[in-house]
């Protein structure tokens, strides 16, 4: 069965981020479409990159959920994504969202909301706050990946969170990425990635 797979990049990066495991990811499953999309807002950092919505320059970093440019990127977002399916002749059900950092918070709150829900969500380097614009909508499967590499305090506040947005009702199943850290995806963590998507070929 045919799929979209739409890549949804970090705070500060772009489509073309974490570029080799994501062909190793396209290898595997040559029957499926692929797209990249950048964020519609500046990052606002000395390296460039992109944004889905703004993250502070204080420490600790706080998102930035209440200027109404999350609600733009998600609005944004199910736009193009609508567009590319129908392209396709395919439908929100076709869908897999893959999101590193920022890009996978994205990917949960525009899954829930749709009163379809996708194939699935792959949320790597997985960073979530409770936020209003959670709306429950549909359940699609979720799998998320920490990162072997993190820092260990950061992990453990992650798995909290993980527990936390478990007890809400999504469908979140865990799991450890190894040899990557918050930025770097390695091929490990890709071959862990396709082995969950496997499912879906049929």
């Amino acid at each position: 069965m045919k799929k979209l797979v739409v890549f949804l990049h970090g705070f500060g990066g772009d489509k073309n981020e974490n570029k080799e495991a994501l062909i190793q990811i396209m290898d595997s499953f040559p029957s499926w479409d692929y797209i990249g999309i950048d964020a519609p807002f500046s990052s606002q950092r000395d390296r460039g990159g992109f944004a889905w919505h703004p993250i502070t320059n204080t420490r600790p970093r706080e998102y930035v959920l209440n200027d109404g440019k999350l609600d733009d990127s998600l609005a944004f977002l199910k736009h193009k994504i609508l567009e590319e399916l129908s392209k396709r002749s395919l439908l929100w059900k076709d869908l897999i969202l893959i999101g590193r950092s920022q890009g996978s918070f994205v990917s949960i709150l525009l899954a829930s909301q749709s009163e379809t829900p996708c194939a699935k969500v792959i949320c790597l380097s997985s960073r979530f706050l409770e936020c209003e614009q959670l709306k429950l909508n549909s359940y699609p499967p979720i799998v998320w990946f920490e990162m072997e590499e993190e820092k260990q305090d950061a992990s453990r506040e992650k798995l909290d969170v993980y527990k936390s947005l478990q007890k809400r009702g999504l469908r979140i199943k865990y799991l450890i990425g190894k040899k990557s850290d918050h930025e770097l995806i390695s091929s490990e963590t890709a071959d862990q990635v396709i082995s969950e998507l496997k499912n879906l070929e049929n």
